[in-house]
């Protein structure tokens, strides 16, 4: 017994396996990931190294030269570019496409940067190596406040970042935009001079009382005590009364006699950020791997509108970019082709086929995207433009398995032939040639699969989708479109005529190309030699432009330029 025969047989059973197989589909599909494009791996890293106040030329001797000599020993290394600027080097590396697993890889990067870091001259900060750049934020926050300083903007943000890290669809959260502060001593060399101090005693001075270390341990009892030094500095005013004796000298003098001293944040800045020209700081929240950005994106906004409650007056919390606008049109858009695509292929059925036909293998497309779906879980897929894309593909090869099942049963039921055996029969005589056939359009897209490359990660939910939809549509049309037949399909009396305009036309042209078969193989083989030559004239792109309303200005300045000089022409 084949398996058509078992469902037509147990039909309450296969009515309600199938029932099933709909319904988690549609469960599967509200809950699958949603994202606009795929996830694929950043095998792209920095590596940064500062030198304060060192020119170009001698930050390529001193550091870039040594750092990238060193990298050049990592074999999954392909390509290394570097930039030597006044105080900071930066190196990006790049792995072959081939290799995927990228955290030991990054590891080995680690290592051989610190191996070159005793080598280093001294002064060097770093080297940093960054292997996160590539993360993307759906959501971005600004903190702005008219007549808040950055130190009181970061304590608010710092609060809304920890309150937005308690979601459990959230990663991470990035700050950007934070002045670093630092504690100025300027004097002139002029008093100094009068005073008999030299910059190395101030130095000494302000180092030796800021003591942050314990001073050592004591055991009382049973316990140990650690024993804190006293007069670590606990604001400004403490630095300013801080007391300077010159050598040779009795009397001391207060730091404050003798240089100003203030709070300030470092010059020049190292990253600036504005929101509608206000200064501010940006919080931007990572999604959680296999994460519905369509979920998370909507619950952050609405978390940060009511924490904005919270945020004493002058404070606003402004969500000014949610990605899950664009992931929801970019699907939307998608599932409205494939929809329409659904509709054009369910039509032209109708017409070629004849009603019944037409609804029964029209039914088998839904029935194999929802079976999809069912199944995009397991091997990790998410709704997004790429499987989308290669739902639509599929949808013109899948619904040929459920037409040449129903007419094969058809031209059995105009046989004669009884319910029963008719569909057992083109069941038996079919499914091996059906699953041949789908096997071998899979294979067509194995090069996508077997691709080492960018575009071949980028694009594999293509070769994945397309299989699982080809390979349910093939059980389907064993299982559930042979019993829709036989309850469904009725036979129709038929005599094939030869006589009509279209026939007699296509008889003509057949007869001509047949008689002049030299001329014909000419205007062939002409028509194919026009075609590659014009293929060349056809635009080649990936992926059509991306039509987001969003604006990227490239701002140069000359080399050297200070970044506030900058700020000031924006």
């Amino acid at each position: 017994m084949n398996l058509a025969g078992w469902c037509i047989k147990n039909n309450r059973t296969a009515f309600t396996f199938f029932a099933l197989v709909a319904m988690l589909g549609y469960s599967a599909y509200q809950s699958v990931p949603r994202l606009e494009s795929p996830e694929f791996t950043i095998r792209t890293a920095l590596v940064i190294t500062y030198l304060p106040g060192a020119a170009p030329q001698k930050v390529e001797e001193l550091v870039t030269d040594k750092v990238e000599s060193k990298l050049q020993e990592i074999p999954e290394v392909e390509k290394i570019e570097s930039q030597s600027m006044t105080g900071v080097s930066i190196i990006s590396v790049e792995v072959a496409s081939k290799y995927m697993d990228m955290p030991p890889i990054w590891q080995k990067l680690r290592n051989k940067v610190a191996d070159v870091e005793p080598t280093l001259p001294d002064g060097v900060q770093g080297p940093f190596v960054n292997d996160e750049f590539g993360d993307v934020f759906p959501v971005l926050i600004a903190v702005t406040g008219d007549g808040y300083t950055y130190r009181e903007l970061k304590t608010h943000a710092d609060d809304v970042r920890d309150a937005i890290l308690q979601n459990g669809m959230v990663a991470k959260v990035d700050l950007y935009g934070v002045q670093e502060e630092r504690i100025y001593v300027e004097f002139s060399n002029a008093r100094l001079a009068e005073a008999g101090i030299t910059p190395q005693e101030i130095m000494s001075a302000i180092s030796s009382q800021n003591i942050l270390k314990p001073g050592g341990s004591a055991k009382v009892g049973p316990e140990r005590i650690i024993i804190e030094p006293s007069g670590a500095f606990s604001s400004v005013e403490d630095i300013r009364l801080l007391s300077i004796r010159a050598q040779g000298q009795d009397d001391a003098v207060y730091l404050q006699d003798i240089a100003a001293i203030r709070r300030g944040f470092v010059e020049p800045p190292e990253t600036m950020t504005r929101y509608d020209g206000e200064r501010c700081l940006i919080l931007a929240v990572s999604m959680v791997a296999d994460g519905k950005v369509t979920d998370m994106a909507p619950a952050v906004v609405a978390q940060v509108r009511d924490l904005q409650a919270a945020m004493p007056w002058g404070v606003d919390l402004v969500p000014f970019f949610s990605q899950e606008k664009y992931v929801t049109r970019s699907i939307n858009d998608f599932m409205v082709n494939l929809l329409e695509a659904f509709a054009f292929v369910v039509v032209i059925m109708f017409i070629f086929t004849g009603l019944r036909t037409g609804l029964i293998t029209g039914a088998l497309v839904p029935m194999a995207m929802l079976m999809c779906f069912v199944f995009m879980p397991v091997f990790k897929i998410s709704l997004q433009q790429v499987s989308i894309a290669a739902l639509i593909i599929a949808l013109g090869m899948l619904v040929d398995n459920g037409v040449v099942i129903s007419e094969n049963i058809l031209v059995r039921f105009a046989r004669g032939e009884d319910r029963l055996p008719a569909v057992q029969g083109a069941i038996q005589e079919l499914w091996l040639p059906l699953l041949t056939s789908s096997l071998t359009t899979i294979c067509a897209f194995l090069p996508i699969a077997w691709a080492k490359s960018d575009v071949g990660e980028y694009c594999f939910s293509i070769f994945q989708v397309v299989s699982l939809t080809l390979l349910c549509s093939w059980f389907l049309s064993t299982t559930f479109v042979p019993i829709l037949c036989y309850y469904f399909l009725k036979p129709e009396q038929k005599s094939q005529s030869f006589d009509n305009n279209v026939y007699r036309v296509y008889r003509g042209l057949l007869i001509r190309s047949l008689r002049r078969r030299g001329r014909f193989m000419a205007l062939v083989g002409t028509m194919f030699v026009a075609a590659v030559w014009g293929f060349r004239f056809i635009p080649s792109i990936f992926f059509p432009p991306n039509e987001r309303e969003m604006l990227l200005v490239d701002f140069w300045q000359p080399y050297g330029t200070d970044v506030t000089t900058t700020a000031e022409r924006l």
